[in-house]
């Protein structure tokens, strides 16, 4: 059966939740991984990431992925989009799906086509997502076939959304009782990540009966595999009865603090601030992720202390994460420097940093842009060259943006 292109821009809307990236280097469409003296198959990584030592299995799998293992690439893609270990990159990990669709993985393929299609992670460009979805399709039957649970769910995804290719829920539905099957038999054998796509699927009836006991349970047992994801899906399925699955969220994100991982300080801060409210430990932990180079932590710490170090510190933070490509860093620098937030204003700092943001297609920081630009907050009064960045922000899918993209009428 042909695939039939869909027509259409791209939906404004966040990206439909798709099954968790998988657990390690597998056999896909580019054919089984042979060990060699340049790649272990992803053993070493997986040994590594079980261990929460980030800085092994990151090295591991950029050794597997230069030396053309496709799915290393994408799991490496993985890692650099959860700040593991070094701070998030969203511009790295497209590089990396790119590289490893290139290698022939049509997860990758699929997931760089999905981020283009939805402008996940600020990177819309529907016709070369449309290309994306072609040459996937192809590669998740094939690797699906080969018995890959993740290539069977995002095989559902795309048919289920239709984006850039004809929806057909049929052959969606099918696809997902596939990976269902295989995600419950690695769930056995002690797979947290399995056991987390397993429950998320239980939960929501995708490939199997809608059942919140089994999906709770399955919860559970990634969590006990130390997955973040695993405990707080856990704390959203008990609710009312959640802290103790808040509590060992926290403790899985410290162990991932401990071990020098930015992120894991600056999650485990939120958990203490927002859902177990000890504002002591939270405050500690961000300080943590501050030193390792949190830029978002930097600033909360800025704000709070008010002190001219740590004012100091979050400009340096922010400003290296927006230089990396992050668009949201480029937004927190570019209002915290229009306002006094982070000391006295500094219009030029905010120009170039939702200047940055901006062309990193971070919506919201082309609409900062333009409002500062419209109404002379911050920066000189242009009302004409406000326009520019409306409009892209229009493009994005922002509505504030088509609302001021035009030139407004004289009286």
């Amino acid at each position: 059966m042909g695939l039939l292109v869909a027509t259409g821009c791209p939906s404004s809307q966040p990206a439909a939740e798709g099954p968790p990236p998988p657990s390690g280097a597998s056999a896909s469409a580019a054919g089984p991984c042979v060990p060699s003296s340049t790649s272990d198959c992803g053993a070493g990584a997986r040994d590594a990431e079980s261990k929460a030592d980030f800085v092994a299995a990151s090295a591991a799998l950029r050794r597997d992925c230069e030396a053309g293992v496709a799915v290393a690439c994408r799991e490496l893609s993985r890692l650099t989009l959860l700040g593991l270990p070094e701070p998030r990159s969203p511009s790295s990990a497209l590089e990396l799906e790119d590289k490893a669709c290139e290698l022939g993985d049509g997860v990758a393929c699929a997931l760089a086509a999905e981020r283009r299609w939805t402008g996940d992670l600020r990177f819309p460009d529907p016709d070369r997502a449309i290309k994306g979805y072609l040459r996937a399709v192809p590669l998740l039957e094939a690797a699906c076939k080969g018995a890959e649970a993740d290539a069977c769910a995002r095989l559902g995804v795309v048919f289920t959304n239709g984006w850039g290719i004809k929806a057909d829920l049929s052959r969606a539905e099918a696809a997902n009782q596939s990976a269902a099957k295989l995600w419950a038999s690695a769930c056995d054998k002690r797979d947290g990540r399995a056991c987390l796509s397993l429950g998320r699927a239980q939960a929501r009836g995708r490939g199997v009966p809608a059942d919140p006991s089994a999906s709770a349970s399955a919860f559970e047992r990634a969590c006990d595999a130390g997955l973040p994801e695993g405990c707080r899906e856990l704390a959203e399925a008990k609710k009312g009865d959640a802290r103790g699955a808040h509590e060992r969220l926290a403790k899985v994100l410290e162990g991932r603090c401990d071990a020098k991982i930015a992120e894991g300080c600056h999650e485990a801060s939120e958990v203490w601030s927002a859902q177990l409210g000890d504002g002591g430990r939270a405050s500690k932990l961000r300080a943590r992720a501050c030193d390792l180079g949190h830029g978002a932590a930097c600033l909360a710490l800025a704000i709070a202390s008010k002190s001219e170090a740590d004012r100091s510190r979050a400009v340096e933070q922010l400003g290296a994460a927006c230089d990396r490509g992050d668009g949201t860093a480029c937004l927190a620098l570019g209002g915290a420097s229009l306002r006094n937030t982070l000391g006295k204003p500094d219009a030029k700092r905010a120009k170039d940093a939702l200047e940055r943001g901006c062309t990193l297609a971070h919506a919201a920081a082309c609409i900062e842009l333009g409002v500062a630009m419209r109404d002379g907050v911050g920066l000189p009064k242009d009302p004409d060259a406000a326009l520019e960045p409306f409009r892209k922000a229009c493009s994005l899918g922002k509505k504030e943006g088509c609302e001021n993209a035009a030139p407004k009428k004289k009286k």
